[in-house]
């Protein structure tokens, strides 16, 4: 099952094709049709994805064993080409966070905006938690997966003129 994330916005957002060759953040229109569309207000909605073309990838984790520059052994199990294929597909799960953190910071520039998360499927089941988020929260380096885990059935109004208040509940 993979995680869904819909951003809606007084504004038109941008769109950006999900291209196989380049595996990399990426928005595309919400059809009316979809049932998460109704629970969006504003106006313009779109599905954000990540490097996987779904969301999950947006879920980033910090590996602290590859941002050190400690030396590290190899083994039989465990060898250079392996390292190399796992720092690839971290860099690229990293720069698809921080292209996602910045599409968000972009768009609040110009309107409030609605985002939710659910598993893929749940999409009708009650919102589980609401918060009423500043703009300022996404100011600076966000320390991934601490600070913007993604939550099932979490809903977020972004207010881009507003100071952070405390999450209400459904």
């Amino acid at each position: 099952m993979c995680y869904g994330v819909y951003l809606a916005s007084d504004q038109p957002l941008p769109l950006i094709p999900f291209d196989p060759e380049n595996r990399a953040f990426n928005v595309e229109v919400l059809s009316q049709e979809h049932p998460v569309d109704p629970l969006l207000q504003k106006p313009f909605k779109v599905y954000l994805g990540s490097r996987t073309n779904c969301s999950c990838g947006l879920d980033f984790q910090l590996e602290e064993w590859i941002e050190n520059n400690d030396p590290f052994d190899f083994t039989d199990e465990y060898t250079p080409e392996m390292m190399a294929s796992e720092l690839k597909e971290y860099a690229l799960e990293k720069k698809c966070l921080e292209d996602y953190f910045e599409y968000l910071r972009t768009a609040l520039q110009y309107s409030d905006l609605e985002w939710f998360c659910c598993w893929d499927g749940e999409w009708d089941l009650p919102i589980l938690r609401r918060d009423h988020l500043s703009a300022a929260v996404l100011n600076g380096e966000p320390i991934f997966q601490k600070n913007y885990p993604l939550e099932n059935r979490l809903y977020v109004y972004y207010d881009k003129a507003s100071t952070p208040t405390d999450s209400f509940s459904n």
